[in-house]
């Protein structure tokens, strides 16, 4: 595709941005994709599993100290 863009007179930012760059970013964007969800998944099942810990240990901090009256 480059050869051909050379041919028809194509600047190298031209052929850059149109052709390289969509090649990379069609090759690119299934990855990211599935990294993202894996990613997003993960976060998910942390938060389900911290939650309810952090919030007793919360509770347990809340009643173990008195606020000062001012």
């Amino acid at each position: 595709m480059t050869n051909m863009a050379t041919t028809i007179g194509m600047t190298y930012g031209r052929r850059t941005r149109r052709i390289a760059l969509r090649q990379v970013f069609r090759g690119l964007t299934p990855p990211l994709v599935a990294q993202s969800i894996i990613q997003m998944k993960s976060a998910g099942l942390l938060f389900t599993v911290a939650a309810p810990g952090l919030l007793c240990q919360a509770r347990s901090l809340s009643s173990a100290y008195k606020p000062v009256k001012v």
